[in-house]
């Protein structure tokens, strides 16, 4: 997730940003600089060289690949879960994966909008698969209003896009109040709080990997970890119960 607005002036090729590499002849974006202020590189660049971004890119870059695994294991009935964990997987995939392509090139201005999109997948996601394991049948028309929501949600400037989309889980965990337990409210903590180093965007003088925006990647991951473990769970207590 790239940031969209700064208190500093977007600059292009010819600005001023030039914060300087440990890499011979190699200037990076600033850290944090909103989409359009540094011109467009190469995908190898923030992969592998600029140093903020390579950790936005693998930081979830990774945890794309391991989801796509997990829900693939657990569409096939190798771990428990089932089409809830396949789908949470899928959501978080798309959520993570939409991230870190946007890290690689995070000037481009269209990519930032697809992934402002695909953060819906994870407001609606894990309700809608802890309602799955809990009680397959539903219901689920909230979901489709707040998914509505949501998306438009995503075109909105930064501040409010935040504050609209922490408002649309709040609205659908309050509805559905009955799925929320401890793991729910750590997972809730995680997201709130990586919405808040997103809204922030400082600590760039903290030793790298320790940015906010780096901490909001890591909180997002360690709460879909949490959904992970909430759903084999919830699975499992489920299959316990049809088996009694």
């Amino acid at each position: 997730m790239t940031i969209e607005e700064s208190s500093g002036p977007l600059l292009g090729t010819g600005g001023t940003f030039t914060e300087q590499a440990s890499h011979t002849g190699m200037k990076f974006r600033p850290a944090g600089a909103p989409a359009g202020a540094w011109h467009h590189t190469p995908w190898y660049i923030c992969t592998f060289y600029d140093p903020y971004e390579r950790i936005n890119v693998w930081s979830h870059g990774l945890p794309t690949l391991s989801f796509v695994i997990l829900g693939a294991l657990a569409k096939a009935g190798v771990v428990p879960g089932g089409f809830a964990l396949s789908l949470f997987c899928f959501c978080a995939a798309m959520t993570h994966g939409s991230s870190a392509l946007t890290h690689v090139w995070p000037d481009d201005h269209v990519l930032e909008k697809i992934d402002h999109l695909c953060i819906p997948f994870l407001i609606i996601g894990v309700p809608a698969t802890a309602v799955m394991a809990l009680r397959p049948t539903g219901p689920y028309h909230v979901m489709i209003a707040m998914a509505v929501v949501a998306t438009a949600a995503a075109f909105l400037r930064p501040l409010h896009r935040t504050l609209a989309f922490v408002a649309s889980g709040a609205v659908l965990l309050g509805y559905y109040f009955w799925i929320v337990d401890w793991n729910i409210v750590a997972q809730v903590v995680l997201q709130v709080a990586g919405a808040v180093f997103f809204v922030r965007n400082g600590g760039h003088s903290r030793p790298m990997g320790l940015q906010d925006h780096h901490l909001l990647h890591y909180c997002v991951t360690a709460a879909c970890i949490l959904h992970v473990v909430y759903i084999t769970r919830a699975a499992q207590s489920l299959d316990n119960v049809k088996l009694g």
